[in-house]
């Protein structure tokens, strides 16, 4: 009885050690860097969004080292949100950024006014597509953000454009801070 207890237990182990196994094998790389992947994936969604508008080539996340990993974060944050507004909104936008930007970006955030309502719609909505960090330094860094920009207007169809943000980060403390900003293309 003791004997056919053992097997039975071996048997489960072994069946569970094969599943896993398996599981392993057709899981492939992305079972060990799901944040990747779930990046990755974000870009192909929004490329296959923006079929009707020619893209620029969208390439795979580049791998951070630890020390940007800080930087890349607060340098998408304020693309992202520096470059949606809305008119319902109230350009609450540039509200929002100010606590990711320098005393001398938020100064030149404050002389931004906000638009006098009108009673049609406007917005832009952007996502990041791409980070490059084109130099990176222990307290400083610049990088081109490629953004997915889709602008509403009450009437109109959607359009969707891709544009480049160029951002001068500087640490400050133990904190990544936005300096600059400047359009391209």
């Amino acid at each position: 009885m003791l004997q056919r207890k053992t097997l039975i237990i071996l048997a489960i182990f072994a069946i569970v050690i094969i599943g896993l196994a398996i599981a392993l094998l057709l899981a492939g790389d992305g079972f060990f860097n799901p944040a990747e992947v779930k990046e990755n994936q974000n870009v192909n969604e929004a490329a296959e969004q923006t079929q009707t508008t020619a893209s620029p080539a969208i390439q795979p996340v580049s791998k951070l080292s630890s020390g940007e990993q800080p930087m890349a974060t607060v340098a998408r944050n304020f693309a992202e949100r520096f470059a949606s507004f809305s008119t319902d909104a109230n350009y609450s936008n540039l509200a929002e950024v100010k606590l990711l930007a320098t005393a001398r970006l938020k100064a030149e955030l404050g002389k931004m006014t906000a638009k006098p309502a009108s009673d049609s719609y406007y917005g832009v909505s952007s996502k990041v597509l791409k980070l490059t960090v084109d130099e990176f330094k222990e307290n400083a860094a610049q990088v081109t953000i490629t953004l997915q920009r889709q602008e509403t207007k009450t009437g109109q169809p959607s359009s969707v454009r891709y544009q480049d943000l160029n951002l001068t980060l500087i640490k400050l403390g133990e904190s990544w801070l936005v300096d600059r900003y400047n359009w391209s293309s």
